[in-house]
């Protein structure tokens, strides 16, 4: 019996182990911190080094292709937690261009800016926008995040408490203030941006971008891709590390810094109460590590590890994940030894368009950053494949990236597994495009409606206005006015009534509809029935033919 369950359990064992396995993608990389996909890109990430320069690797030969942007003149010390800290491709990338990037300047201050790209390889750092600029009173705790939100399609980012340590000016409990926080922006529109109208402090004392507040160092947080929820790692004090969980949208959260550091008092002189506060799912003391590096929530295609939430330890070079809202903690830092080389310095965590999961090691040197992937060794299989409209189709993982869409929403499409869209096509004059409803509205555009294309929304159309006068409208503009829409274009009868002999529109046909017609013998009009271009004796036959009830 023992030596039966012995046998079942290496076995089970060599399964788990042969379900994925741990590879270095490339080498050679200048301090890499982080890495994105671009929307409708395959087999690529974007990796951000810290001097200010975002190299295109190819994730399958391991090849890095080109520099798709260079603003190293734009940043600052990056020997620190300065530097090119974030990078954000709009949900829109492959039609619009934009992304987004938070970095800190020569002047040693956060920069948030939106940039334009030629095209998927390559960008101009003189595209530059500035957003926001926002001052550092310290040179650490610069935070660094920024992602956008599959739930609302909002930018949200990570502002560090300005640094030093213990957060001496409080800034992280200052709601008026944007430090220590986590903030959320509509970037839709052209230039510029607006503050979403349901922030929390919108309307009352505080700042009006703040989401959530009382934030040590949350340079690393993400999204889960299947219900938008929040996890964010916040690097401890002198004692202890936190994960945070935030549903989606639930805002206006005081994660409880510098009152707290994770469970554990730190400085509760002034503080609001315990219960008004958002505590950690997750802790760690310094016993297992100093420096907490945020991953993703894991909706790839290895089955044991989906719906992870995996996190690192920078110094101590631990790689774990628990369930995200709490629960056991696995240690994945044997199972993920590569075959190259080994993780250290974990800088960083990404994903790609098919799913799968790479972490970044940031090196030693400025010549040592390394990229490894986590993949299945097991053959792919269609899965859920989401698109921003909302729809959903099963293909292969590759297939839906290829297409555009997004992977990591299980294998099946029922029950319907995809966010619901937050953008829609927006008709402005004679141009479309997929705007929010709030950024339509501030471009005084006609919006067509949630999960809606520009292919097709706006392309004019006939609307029947008033019963029987056709104009050619786009859709937006015909539903505004309370017409109807009627085919393709205008024709002689396109918005002919339903039954065409009851010419008073009374709902039946009667004498008053004969007499209409008697009155405009042998003239053009609305009661030339059969339209041989007078009305005669055979549009009489048929008004006759269909006397009484209209029935259409």
């Amino acid at each position: 019996m023992l030596r039966s369950l012995l046998i079942l359990a290496a076995c089970t064992s060599l399964a788990s182990a042969q379900e994925f396995e741990s590879v270095r993608v490339t080498n050679g990389l200048y301090y890499p911190v982080g890495a994105e996909a671009a929307p409708g890109t395959i087999n690529r990430l974007y990796v951000h080094e810290q001097r200010g320069i975002i190299k295109i690797v190819d994730t399958l030969n391991g090849s890095v292709s080109g520099t798709f942007m260079n603003i190293d003149s734009k940043v600052g010390s990056f020997t620190g937690e300065g530097g090119l800290l974030g990078l954000a491709f709009h949900p829109d990338f492959a039609t619009n261009r934009m992304f987004f990037v938070n970095y800190t300047n020569n002047s040693g201050n956060t920069v948030i800016a939106r940039y334009t790209a030629n095209n998927d390889d390559s960008a101009s750092a003189a595209s530059e926008e500035i957003l926001m600029t926002v001052s550092q009173p310290y040179s650490n705790h610069n935070a660094g995040w920024l992602e956008f939100s599959p739930v609302d399609g909002y930018l949200y980012l990570s502002m560090g408490d300005g640094g030093s340590g213990g957060d001496p000016g409080n800034r992280a409990q200052n709601i008026n203030t944007k430090l220590g926080k986590i903030l959320r922006i509509n970037v839709d529109n052209p230039t510029g941006y607006t503050v979403p109208s349901d922030n929390p402090f919108v309307g009352v004392s505080g700042d009006d971008t703040i989401w959530s507040y009382g934030v040590r160092n949350a340079w690393k947080c993400c999204f889960d891709s299947l219900n938008g929820a929040m996890v964010m790692a916040d690097v401890g004090q002198n004692a202890w590390e936190e994960v945070n969980y935030e549903p989606a949208g639930e805002g206006g959260r005081n994660y409880g810094w510098r009152c707290y550091e994770g469970n554990n008092g730190y400085n509760t002189s002034g503080c609001p109460s315990q219960s008004s506060l958002s505590f950690p799912v997750h802790t760690y003391s310094h016993s297992s590590g100093i420096s907490i590096t945020g991953g993703r929530v894991y909706r790839g295609p290895v089955a044991s590890l989906y719906g992870r939430y995996f996190f690192a330890d920078y110094a101590s070079n631990q790689i774990w994940s628990i369930n995200p809202e709490g629960g056991s903690l696995i240690n994945h830092s044997s199972a993920f030894s590569p075959d190259v080389g080994g993780i250290s310095r974990i800088s960083g965590f990404a994903e790609d368009n098919e799913g799968n999961m790479y972490i970044l090691d940031r090196g030693t040197s400025s010549t040592n950053g390394e990229v490894f992937a986590i993949r299945t060794t097991v053959p792919p299989t269609p899965q859920a494949c989401c698109f921003n409209n909302g729809s959903c189709t099963q293909v292969l993982p590759a297939d839906c990236a290829a297409a555009g869409g997004d992977g990591g929403f299980g294998e099946v499409c029922e029950p319907q597994p995809c966010p619901p869209p937050t953008t829609g096509a927006c008709c402005i004059s004679s141009s479309c495009a997929v705007l929010t409803p709030e950024a339509c509205s501030t471009s005084n555009g006609s919006f067509a409606g949630l999960g809606t294309e520009c292919d097709s929304a706006c392309a004019p159309r006939a609307c029947c206005l008033g019963g029987s006068n056709c104009v050619d409208l786009t859709p937006p503009t015909c539903a505004s006015l309370g017409g109807e829409l009627a085919g393709d274009e205008c024709t002689s009868n396109t918005c002919a009534p339903a039954c065409p002999a009851d010419l008073d529109g009374n709902g039946s046909v009667d004498f008053a509809d004969l007499v209409n017609m008697l009155s405009g013998w042998d003239q053009p009009g609305a009661a030339d029935l059969d339209e041989s271009g007078l009305v005669d004796f055979n549009d009489v036959i048929i008004l006759l033919g269909v006397w009484g009830q209209c029935d259409g």
